[in-house]
């Protein structure tokens, strides 16, 4: 009996020695695995968001890892907007002189799993990162009130799971940072993340608080935008799913006069893989956009809304069209490629029965209000040589257009203005004829101060309230 039990405790010593030191390697292997998978994670990350992101250094322990990682912004980026003969501009090159400004560093501390120990808690995950992003020496100097001691711009932490997707949330305080060429108020960032192992599948909730720039060619501010997304990513590489933006107040000013003003701005939009024809699959989307007010210099906007659809896109022409707006932004071709490229894609992305629906449109001006519809069917092209009347003559549209007759009257003075037919004329009285002539022929309604049209277009023929229509001035 006595030998029994000396044999079973021996068992059990030996049993829990192995699992002892499986236990322990656990903690090496795990933290081999979290390293690769760590900076596959950062490349993907990358390759999403189109920026420079890179990892300068990890150095792997027994039971933690530190990382050092450097997001750099490019410098010679330019966006711009252009409306009507204005043209806007924000260009990062203005702050390159301030070279540290355009480069952020991320320290991270790294638990591996089986088991990590926490502050607070046990948590049985494959690894743990809390990340802090730092400023230069040269950047903290430069802050109204600089960090001291543990303090940092940010903080991230990351969650990797054994099974089911990861996680991640970062936060940041609020900071002023100010230099000869500019200066930012930043009142924090609230953002939630959670991927797939594969970084196919990503639900993210971001909050900014506020955010403030003045530089000396523009100045920027927004309030407490929201961005949203529930996204998963297809064969084809092509993001799917829905995504939301809300922003309650924007104001864009440069030092050229230009002055864009956004209040209660909330969009919505969704991108599906329907159902497969022939072995190729067909993408829908939807775009869902509301503003309460938007000026444009001295234009007024108010109560804008638009619903626009689209189906039937053909999957692997969506993502040839995504592939050559990524080589137009990163210039890898040159211009004339860029534009015949593009047209021959948009072309044939709206071949095989494609649809285009604006089922709201609307919003109030200084000179009235409008509201339109518009249906647009575009049939397989029949002749090659001669695109614009192929598309012409497969192409069914409808348009429903209800507007105010000081509105329209307006627009029809400004196209007279920039196409004068003869100089010096008084563009009032020549529209006010214009629309008369059209309202005694049937081609516009009059009714109740407002004008209402159809236009509807069949092969070659275009028919506004079922008349034939010519695009000669009367």
């Amino acid at each position: 009996m006595k030998q029994k039990i000396n044999s079973m405790l021996s068992f059990l010593i030996y049993a829990l020695g192995i699992f002892f030191i499986t236990f322990i390697s656990s903690f090496y292997f795990i933290g081999m695995i979290t390293e690769y998978k760590f900076k596959q994670a950062i490349n993907n990350f990358a390759n999403i968001t189109q920026q420079n992101i890179t990892v300068v250094n990890y150095q792997r322990h027994w039971f933690n890892a530190d990382a050092t990682i450097k997001f750099t912004i490019n410098p010679n980026a330019s966006y711009r907007l252009r409306w009507q003969d204005k043209e806007f501009e924000i260009n990062l090159s203005d702050f390159a002189q301030d070279a540290p400004l355009l480069t952020l560093t991320v320290k991270s501390y790294i638990t591996h799993g089986p088991l990590v120990v926490t502050k607070h808690k046990i948590k049985l995950a494959q690894a743990i990162v809390d990340a802090k992003i730092n400023l230069t020496t040269e950047q903290n100097a430069l802050l109204q009130q600089p960090l001291t001691g543990e303090q940092n711009i940010a903080f991230m932490r990351v969650i990797i799971n054994h099974l089911g997707n990861d996680s991640a949330y970062i936060n940041s305080g609020k900071f002023n940072y100010q230099n000869g060429i500019m200066k930012i108020l930043w009142s924090g960032i609230s953002w939630q993340l959670n991927f797939s192992k594969t970084f196919d599948t990503l639900k993210n909730n971001c909050t900014l608080q506020a955010l403030e720039i003045n530089t000396k060619n523009f100045s920027l501010r927004l309030d407490h935008a929201t961005i949203a997304g529930n996204l998963y990513q297809t064969a084809d590489k092509i993001w799917l799913g829905d995504k939301s933006i809300s922003l309650p107040f924007l104001r864009w000013h440069t030092v050229n006069g230009n002055n864009v003003v956004i209040h209660k701005l909330n969009y919505k939009s969704s991108l599906s893989d329907k159902n497969k024809e022939n072995d190729q699959s067909k993408i829908a989307g939807k775009i869902d956009l509301a503003i309460d007010n938007l000026k444009i210099n001295d234009l007024v906007y108010k109560k804008i809304a638009l619903i626009w659809q689209a189906g039937n896109l053909n999957a692997n022409t969506v993502a040839d069209l995504i592939k050559q707006i990524h080589k137009i932004r990163h210039g890898e071709k040159t211009l004339t490629i860029k534009i015949a490229h593009l047209v021959e894609l948009l072309l044939k992305l709206l071949d095989d029965d494609a649809t285009v629906d604006i089922n709201k449109l609307e919003a109030t001006t200084l000179w009235g209000d409008f509201n339109a519809t518009a249906h647009a069917l575009f049939k397989p092209r029949t002749n090659n040589t001669n695109w614009m009347l192929s598309l012409l003559a497969n192409t069914q549209v409808a348009i429903n257009i209800k507007a105010n007759q000081n509105l329209v009257s307006h627009l029809l003075q400004l196209f007279y203005q920039k196409n004068p037919a003869e100089p010096n004329q008084n563009w009032k009285i020549k529209a006010q004829r214009t629309l008369s002539e059209w309202v005694h022929s049937g081609k516009l309604i009059a009714a109740d101060n407002y004008y209402n049209f159809s236009l509807d277009h069949l092969g070659e023929s275009i028919l506004l309230n079922n008349q034939p229509i010519s695009l000669v001035d009367p």
